[in-house]
């Protein structure tokens, strides 16, 4: 019972979440024009970079440490990248 009401307040939160993000993405592109949404962890050198290193043949683990960021996001630059 506890498990379903939490549930059902985590869906309603949700929803109000997005209607807010969509209110939000609206009216950035009213006031400028374009949304651009997250700016990129990394700098397009940082890019370039952790590029040449992967392809080196350097440990994801360690490249997450070096940048300042997670290893999923390596992974995901190095998927881009086709690693």
């Amino acid at each position: 019972m506890a498990l379903t009401m939490f549930a059902a307040f985590a869906e309603f939160e949700n929803g109000i979440r997005k209607a807010r993000q969509r209110e939000g993405i609206a009216r950035a592109r009213m006031e400028g024009g374009k949304y651009h949404g997250r700016k990129p962890k990394l700098t397009a050198e940082q890019q370039v970079e952790l590029k040449q290193r992967f392809h080196s043949g350097e440990n994801r683990s360690q490249l997450a440490r070096d940048f300042g960021i997670d290893r999923v996001t390596v992974h995901r630059y190095c998927s881009r990248i086709g690693g």
